[in-house]
């Protein structure tokens, strides 16, 4: 049992060489430093990402209701009618070419709404063919 006021020192020898510590501590601070620019940089990039993407949704959202105007009777130009079919693809993000695989599974006649309907790209009465490749998907993910 020790005395009360006795106290017990005790050096730990050195490990490494003070030269070797001074040079980790300084790696150390700047793989930090360099840590805490990155994920600020990231964090910026990410914010300008995001709106960036918001950016495109909208107007992706916008050229979809211009698509869709030529669905009231009103008179359009046929170069009108050629550039909103195109416009038409690209907002629809239609990736998978469905019409042959509708064809094959569906034995129905394609007969469209309206010929302005048809003009943009709603070729039928039937709703699953008007979705395009969503039934597709919704079939490979659910089972």
């Amino acid at each position: 049992m020790l005395e009360e006021a006795r106290v017990v020192s005790k050096t730990i020898p050195l490990q490494i060489s003070e030269g070797a510590a001074a040079a980790l501590t300084a790696v150390g601070d700047s793989v930090g430093s360099g840590g805490q620019f990155l994920t600020i940089g990231i964090l910026v990039l990410n914010l300008l990402a995001s709106y960036s993407m918001q950016q495109i949704l909208s107007q992706v959202r916008s050229l979809s209701m211009i698509t869709h105007l030529q669905m009231m009777q009103l008179n359009v130009p046929p170069s009108a009618i050629i550039f909103f079919s195109a416009l038409f693809e690209f907002v629809t993000f239609d990736i998978v070419p469905t019409d042959a695989i509708y064809q094959t599974a569906f034995a129905w006649e394609n007969i469209p709404y309206s010929e302005s309907a048809e003009n943009i790209g709603y070729e039928s009465r039937q709703i699953i063919e008007n979705t395009g490749s969503v039934p597709i998907f919704m079939v490979v993910i659910f089972f």
